[in-house]
């Protein structure tokens, strides 16, 4: 038994694997969106705080400061349960293809915030979009990619920011 006989089952065609690199691409571009969620309120809490708050209803207070960063680590929580069963009956791509309304719903929630309670629910919904990207995207990506690329298709969550 030759070289040639013991890899034909391991080789896969590098238009194959240009594929699976653009599919992992376009999958974690949710998660750059995701990141942007996450470095929003730091320097947004500054403005909100002060006297040139851009909210009809005024400046935000301390306490109120904190719900808005910490409401996203309560709607992952609910995100990481919803997407797993989500992409367990349905697929994974109906599950990432699910992450999308939420973000929209989100920062339009952000956009048009009149008081603080619009950016309560847009960060808890960031979250849940959060709990779902860590759920589906390694696990997408784990099934589409060949034994070759497997490892740098996964470190692409990591490099999201």
């Amino acid at each position: 038994m030759g070289k040639e006989e013991s890899n034909v089952n391991t080789f896969v065609p590098v238009t194959s694997v240009k594929f699976q690199y653009l599919a992992a691409l376009v999958a974690n571009l949710i998660t750059i969106g995701f990141g942007v969620t996450n470095g929003w309120a730091s320097p947004s809490l500054l403005l909100l705080k002060s006297d040139d708050s851009p909210l009809p209803s005024g400046k935000v207070t301390v306490e109120e400061c904190s719900w808005i960063a910490s409401l996203m680590c309560l709607g992952a929580l609910v995100g990481n349960s919803f997407f797993g069963t989500i992409s367990s009956k349905f697929g994974r791509k109906i599950g990432m293809l699910s992450l999308t309304l939420p973000t929209i719903i989100a920062w339009t929630l952000v956009i048009f915030a009149q008081n603080v309670y619009y950016l309560y629910a847009s960060r808890a919904i960031n979250g849940f979009v959060g709990g779902g990207v860590f759920v589906i995207i390694p696990v997408y990506l784990s099934e589409i990619a060949s034994d070759r690329v497997r490892g740098a298709l996964g470190s692409m969550l990591v490099l999201r920011g």
